[in-house]
């Protein structure tokens, strides 16, 4: 028999923010009820959730990859003196169909969350589920943060006497991730193979998005052209012999490290969100992808920091993040950057795959992707093959050209 969807959903526009928007949720992300219920009762019975409660339930819409809920019991539990009882939680789950390889793996991110609880800023876990069968695909359950999420880098909400402090706390809070013990965290020996180095972390990022990409079925061959050309460079600078002045340890790294995957108090980061593509490697990874936004075209679907208000230059935010790992930023720069184009054009190339599947999370949004790879695939050409390893951009800030 058909199972009954948890009625009650409505939209929320921003992660982790009480912004409700009143639109029904998909019918592709709608949960069954009765399975839900049974497992909120056996794993958080202090939740409160029964037949005779059954949960309200909200829908994050902002992001691509994973569904992700917000749920609150109909009615505070009688009679208990814990607060969890009369709090929010948050599912998030791997979406509907058929997905790419190493895709959407919950019981990682939830092996990550709790590894870091306590070290920086991140949900506390409850819960993890890998049998389908319950809502139909593995997901995790976790504490809900209030507070905002800013979609757009230049945060044009907040006040801008206030960016720059914002900022130049990202990126202490990406230097704190990257300062975390991965051994006795047990991150090395979960998320890496032994010896893992930084070469190899590289090497792997590589072939997985090239993988990723042979994969793909909606791609023009113009496009497929240019992210072979530059695949084929990137494997040449990955498996060079070339000496890390700079000497970090590989450490965990975060791999979507951005604005809109961290929850904000006023200037203040709360909470750190999106660990699916973490892993343990070159932490240099994370911050070519946080200044990636800076050379990131205007005219393009992607948000972009080259028109900004009262932020810093990409040249500053390494500044700031060498300045706390007391470190100097290593040479190949513009390879690191077509890397990390490299894995934001997979990423959402991913998000077209299965928005013609007819499963992406973001509803019709996702289509409008296969632009943003269009132009992802010529900046990653120009990065990976165009330019000289440490040139400075041809578009960046004018701060940039030093």
């Amino acid at each position: 028999p058909a199972v009954t969807p948890i009625r009650r959903q409505v939209v929320i526009r921003d992660k982790m923010m009480d912004d409700i928007d009143e639109r029904s949720v998909p019918a592709a992300f709608a949960l069954p009820e009765a399975a839900l219920i049974a497992f909120l009762g056996k794993h958080l019975p202090w939740f409160g959730c029964s037949p005779d409660n059954p949960p309200s339930m909200s829908f994050f819409s902002h992001g691509q990859s994973n569904p992700t809920y917000l749920l609150r019991p109909a009615k505070a539990l009688q009679g208990s003196n814990t607060a969890q009882a009369s709090a929010a939680i948050v599912l998030r789950k791997a979406p509907p169909g058929k997905l790419l390889p190493s895709a959407h793996n919950m019981k990682r991110e939830w092996t990550i969350l709790k590894a870091l609880d306590g070290f920086v800023p991140v949900p506390k876990v409850f819960a993890v589920c890998e049998d389908a069968s319950i809502i139909g695909t593995p997901f995790y359950i976790m504490q809900f943060l209030p507070g905002q999420v800013h979609k757009h880098p230049t945060m044009p909400d907040m006040d801008r006497s206030k960016r720059r402090v914002a900022w130049q706390r990202i990126v202490q809070l990406l230097a704190d991730l990257h300062q975390v013990d991965i051994v006795s965290t047990g991150l090395a020996s979960n998320l890496s193979p032994a010896g893992s180095t930084r070469a190899q972390h590289r090497q792997r990022q590589v072939a997985r998005w090239a993988k990723q990409l042979s994969h793909a079925k909606h791609i023009s061959d113009d496009v497929k052209g240019m992210l072979e050309q530059s695949i084929t460079s990137l494997q040449s600078w990955a498996n060079g012999n070339w000496e890390e002045e700079d000497r970090l340890p590989v450490r965990l790294v975060h791999g979507d490290f951005r604005p809109d995957n961290i929850i904000f108090q006023q200037e203040h980061p709360v909470g750190i969100l999106d660990w699916e593509l973490a892993a343990v490697g070159d932490p240099w990874m994370d911050v070519a992808y946080l200044t990636m936004l800076w050379h990131l075209p205007t005219d393009g679907i992607l948000p972009s920091m080259q028109e900004n208000d009262g932020s810093p230059s990409s040249t500053e935010i390494v500044t700031w993040y060498c300045r706390c790992m007391q470190t100097s930023r290593p040479s190949g720069w513009n390879r690191y950057l077509g890397l990390c184009t490299l894995r934001l054009a997979g990423i959402l190339q991913g998000v077209v795959e299965r928005a013609h599947a007819g499963n992406a999370s973001g509803g019709d949004v996702a289509v409008v992707m296969t632009e943003a790879v269009t132009q992802l695939a010529s900046l990653c050409k120009k990065f990976s093959c165009e330019l000289p390893p440490d040139s400075p951009m041809i578009y960046s800030l004018p701060q940039e050209t030093v």
